[in-house]
């Protein structure tokens, strides 16, 4: 996983800005602390107090999203901010990580190990995650007993049609559909999960771990012919057939999540986007 790299896209070709500087570990262990720090000072204070959410990918100065007017400060949450990207100066705890370095996962398990009620994902941020077991089982320590880690299902970074330089083209190119959409969606939904196992094939032969979720999905070039009812078609199939129960089984039985249930809903510092309007589907684990 590239490190929440943005790229802009350029004709046919994925051109990714400038990463932004990644602290040292050292770095992020002392923010971890100091972030600890400021989440201890909140519950020292004797009024009632509202969760404990950690939000990954959002920074410091975009807190006005996460803050609901409708909430009276008792019982309101206290946001955890964590991004690779700077944070500005905030009595909010925060910290500034790289989510692909297991080190700097070690620090914010270990400074919040327990303590925290919801784990959630701004927008556009989990595609840019190389998820390994490392990243669940990090977030699994962070979570209080009763906690819930909402992963978000439909997370990679998009469907690439070989626009990856020396990306082959795909055999797969000459199936077509029949007219029957039942049978196409269930044939383009498979054809849809060997482009993942391709995918992270090539990344294990790469050098990187394999992924649990698909980052870019390499399928064939005459996707983009489909009707659009057929890809929404082949999608679901794909998710329910074969993204889901893998995730299920890898969350469960490699990880140690207790319950997993899947929900749908749009967080109020999502309600802004225009992809999340219907609603986010989630995989709601709990420890």
């Amino acid at each position: 996983m590239v490190s929440f790299l943005k790229s802009a896209m350029v004709g046919c070709i994925l051109v990714p800005t400038p990463a932004p500087a990644s602290p040292t570990d050292e770095q992020v262990r002392q923010q971890c602390l100091e972030a600890r720090a400021a989440l201890d000072a909140w519950k020292a204070h004797p009024a009632p107090r509202g969760k404990v959410m950690l939000v990954l990918g959002a920074r410091t100065q975009e807190a006005g999203r996460f803050r609901d007017p409708s909430l009276e400060a008792a019982v309101a949450p206290l946001w955890v901010f964590a991004s690779l990207d700077a944070h500005a100066p905030s009595p909010e705890p925060h910290v500034q990580l790289d989510f692909n370095r297991a080190m700097h996962l070690h620090h914010l398990a270990a400074a919040f190990a327990g303590q925290i009620d919801g784990i959630l994902f701004d927008h556009s941020v989990v595609k840019f995650t190389e998820w390994t077991g490392i990243h669940y089982q990090m977030l699994k320590r962070l979570l209080a007993p009763r906690g819930t880690l909402f992963l978000p299902i439909e997370s990679w970074g998009g469907l690439s049609f070989g626009v990856n330089p020396g990306h082959l083209h795909d055999p797969l190119d000459q199936d077509r559909p029949t007219g029957d959409r039942d049978f196409d969606a269930r044939r383009f939904g498979r054809i849809l999960h060997l482009a993942m196992i391709r995918s992270e094939r090539i990344r294990s032969v790469a050098g990187h771990p394999l992924t649990w979720l698909p980052g870019m999905l390499q399928v064939p070039m005459n996707w983009l012919s489909l009707p659009p009812e057929l890809r929404a078609g082949a999608l679901a199939f794909w998710k329910d057939t074969y993204l889901v129960p893998e995730l299920r089984k890898n969350l469960g039985n490699r990880t140690g999540f207790r319950t997993i249930a899947r929900v749908r809903f749009t967080p109020a510092f999502l309600k802004a986007h225009p992809s999340c309007a219907g609603g986010v589907e989630y995989l709601a684990c709990k420890p």
